[in-house]
């Protein structure tokens, strides 16, 4: 099989690309499985009563599993990298096209371990002890399943390059984020101090919180309790909603496809810059979903966690191949409106996902137990938004992956 990197190789020698691959995608692997270990030797060793101290024995374990899952997914990417640096044919399993054989065995798992953890938390000693598994289980399976519908028969034959950008995705990506968004919001904190001056109240009520910020009690509870107050001015609120809806949005999908703006010369067609899309928006939403998880206080509860998760997962792979696509169309067809656009409609659908979840959060808080309007039930018609959003966004993720399958030919190396 001819690829990309072997024909570099003839051409220009020494395949740096591929060394890269395989050095940096073990060196994250290593430190993936590293942070692993550490996390369940101190579940496995440390007293109890320390670790409560810091972090939830339950949330201990979902640390430790999250890192496995990420070091496993790393492998791929640094055995392909190896296998190129000896001119050797990778192996099939390897291909993404082996993946999307076995897409119905992941969705039947995936309603098996959602039944599973709802029944589970019936006993609350075998929850405790089996969620985490779930939970990983639960957050990555429908990334996989993502995946396998955008790219079906558009994937090409380049697992280098496919796990390449997954993998740089999952490493690298959310770091750059993190710290763009720590950025941004440093900025938008000053510009809200500046605006707090002028509120007594609000400045009062920081001044108390700030007394009491060595001595805030550890649960969720507690914390929100005392932060309430802060929480229900209005300034916050707006500060929140404006954090939360434009600047955290432009940062996630300007920097999550990243990856493609490093392969625009490589890309060879508008279905693959989508697939590179996908495989970004796919890396990320995993790092971020496995990261979220928190402990959970009964089947319901982690059952709506769980299904959030998964809109939110399909929020990042659809606008990451939106993205992708308009990218794609850019640098081969020469059509910027393409790319415009696709920003406008994933700035749009993150910022709207993003306000609705916010809205969710926030509502117990500033009215707690039944003190919010009785007019209408508006927990339920936030989480039907959501479900309605979810649902919007599957079908035009299958629609518009189908379109792209019907009307273009994605051209792949031959044999």
């Amino acid at each position: 099989m001819l690829t990309e990197s072997t024909a570099y190789n003839e051409r220009n020698g020494f395949d740096w690309i591929s060394l890269l691959q395989a050095v940096l995608s073990t060196y994250a692997a290593l430190n993936a499985f590293g942070g692993a270990f550490a996390a369940l030797f101190a579940l496995a060793f440390l007293p109890v009563d320390l670790i409560s101290d810091f972090l939830q024995p339950g949330l201990l374990l979902s640390l430790g599993l999250a890192l496995i899952v990420i070091g496993c997914l790393l492998i791929p990417s640094a055995l392909i990298g190896f296998y190129r640096l000896r001119r050797l044919p990778i192996p099939r399993w390897l291909l993404f096209i082996s993946l999307q054989r076995i897409n119905g065995v992941f969705l039947v798992l995936l309603i098996l371990v959602l039944i599973t953890g709802v029944l589970l938390f019936t006993w609350p000693e075998a929850a405790t002890k089996a969620a985490p598994f779930l939970s990983v289980l639960a957050i990555s399976m429908p990334i996989l399943i993502y995946i396998n519908i955008g790219s079906k028969n558009m994937a090409g034959v380049h697992p280098q390059r496919h796990w390449g950008v997954f993998a740089f995705s999952l490493a690298v990506t959310p770091s750059l984020i993190i710290f763009a968004e720590l950025g941004v919001l440093s900025l938008a904190l000053v510009v809200f101090s500046l605006a707090a001056s002028t509120n007594p109240e609000l400045q009062r009520i920081l001044f108390e919180l700030s007394s009491q910020f060595s001595t805030l009690p550890q649960d969720p509870e507690s914390l929100l309790l005392i932060l309430k107050p802060l929480l229900s001015q209005p300034l916050v609120i707006l500060a929140l909603f404006l954090a939360f809806t434009v600047l955290v949005p432009i940062v996630e999908e300007v920097l999550k496809t990243i990856s493609v703006w490093l392969l625009a010369k490589r890309i060879r067609s508008v279905p693959e810059g989508y697939v590179v899309g996908i495989l970004s928006g796919a890396g990320f939403a995993l790092m971020e979903g496995l990261f979220s998880l928190s402990g959970f206080g009964s089947g319901e509860e982690w059952l709506v966690l769980i299904l959030g998760r998964m809109g939110g997962s399909l929020l990042h792979v659809f606008t990451g191949g939106v993205i992708g696509w308009g990218l794609a169309s850019i640098w081969r067809e020469g059509r910027g409106i393409k790319y415009a656009l696709s920003l406008i409609l994933s700035l749009l659908v993150h910022g709207l996902w993003n306000g609705v979840v916010l809205s969710a959060s926030l509502l117990p808080i500033v009215y707690p137990g039944s003190e919010y309007p009785k007019l209408v039930n508006v927990p339920m018609i936030l989480y039907a938004l959501l479900i309605l959003l979810t649902g919007i966004m599957l079908t035009g993720f299958i629609i518009f992956s189908k379109r792209l399958r019907t009307h273009q030919t994605l051209i792949t190396p031959t044999n």
